[in-house]
This record gives C-alpha cells, sequence and structure tokens, in this order.
C-alpha cells in the first residue's frame, strides 16, 4: 500500500469507523457505570487505552486536515462521568491492591499496567 493510499485510508477510518467504535465503547461504559453490565479491570483499560489513542491520533491529524469537532461532540456529555466513575476508581488503591502489592509485586504491576499484554511475545519483560 502506497503512502497516499495508507494516508487516505486512515483520514477515512478515522472519519467513519472509528466514530462508531468510539460510540459503541462509551455505550458499554455507560451500561457499566448503570450497573447494567459488568466489564472486567482489562477491558476497562483497553477502552481507555482506545481513548487515549483516538485522542492522540486525532492530534496528529488536526495538525493536516481532520479536525477534532466530532471526537468532542461524541465525547463532551461523557467525560465527567468518565472521570468520575472510570478512571478515578481505577487510580485509587484498594486494601485488596495494597495486599497485592504487599504479597507479590511484580503480579500488582502487571494486574495494574498489563506489561505483558501489551507487548508482543518477543519484547516481554515478565
Amino acid at each position: 500500500m502506497t503512502d497516499t493510499k495508507a494516508a487516505a485510508f486512515g483520514k477515512h477510518f478515522i472519519a467513519d469507523f472509528a466514530p462508531e467504535i468510539l460510540k459503541s465503547y462509551l455505550h458499554q461504559i455507560d451500561l457499566y457505570m448503570s450497573r447494567k453490565i459488568w466489564l472486567s479491570e482489562r477491558c476497562v483499560y483497553l477502552i481507555i487505552d482506545f481513548l487515549e489513542d483516538w485522542y492522540l491520533q486525532l492530534n496528529v491529524l488536526a495538525e493536516t486536515s481532520i479536525k477534532p469537532k466530532l471526537t468532542w461532540n461524541l465525547l463532551k456529555n461523557h467525560v465527567p462521568n468518565l472521570i468520575e466513575h472510570v478512571v478515578f476508581p481505577l487510580l485509587c488503591l484498594t486494601q485488596e491492591d495494597l495486599e497485592l502489592w504487599e504479597e507479590d509485586p511484580g503480579e500488582y504491576i502487571h494486574k495494574k499496567i498489563g506489561i505483558q499484554f501489551h507487548l508482543p511475545t518477543n519484547e516481554r519483560c515478565v
């Protein structure tokens, strides 16, 4: 694939597919916050990771031709709830976290950061 085709595909993906993925993730988070569904901690982290990647990608694209207005329109009503009910609880240290840290610091780091999950097999640290 040429750079021009790759750039065109990237813009098309960001403009047409990623907003639908974002809407789906935000819907899942809304259901999670209202306790209508259960999401594993890993799943919540992956959604946050997507949101972070989405934000970083839009910053790059904002310097070219795609503006992040669409993203903000999708996110703006969700930001307070995302912070209060998703991000903040994930940052809070629980008694279980403290016990795991005391018993097995490596497992605590793996659980909270998920180093093995994100790195290819040949780059794993643990």
